[in-house]
Parts: structure tokens; C-alpha cells; sequence
């Protein structure tokens, strides 16, 4: 804005906001793929638990039936 004529100094701005703009758009990326890595963790360990629950589901009701 100090010099609107100034033609190198309008491409180090627009070279800077490219920069920063990229920059923004990577850590985004970045954070989404972190935050899916550690979903897709926590999904394994549910399904680990829930297959668990339902053995020990099976396993309380054969016990039941042989207290009766």
C-alpha cells in the first residue's frame, strides 16, 4: 500500500500470502490426517471390546446354566 507502483515489492506480498495460504492448507491437512490417525485406533480398540464383552456375554450365560 506504501508503494502500489512498486512492482518487486507486490510480488514478495503476493509471494508471501501464496506462502502463508499454503502453509495454512498443509497444517489443516496435517491436523485432519492426525485426527483420523487416532480415530482409527480407537476404532480397533472398540471393536477389541466388543468382541470381548460379547465372549464374556456367551461365557455368563453358560455359566448360568449350569448353576440353575
Amino acid at each position: 500500500m506504501a508503494a502500489p507502483t512498486d512492482t518487486a515489492l507486490a510480488g514478495e506480498v503476493q509471494s508471501l500470502f501464496r506462502g502463508e495460504t499454503l502453509r495454512g492448507m498443509l497444517l489443516n491437512a496435517y491436523a485432519f490426517w492426525q485426527i483420523g490417525q487416532i480415530v482409527l485406533i480407537a476404532s480397533y480398540v472398540a471393536y477389541l471390546a466388543g468382541i470381548l464383552f460379547l465372549i464374556l456375554t456367551l461365557l455368563g450365560f453358560r455359566h448360568g446354566r449350569r448353576q440353575e
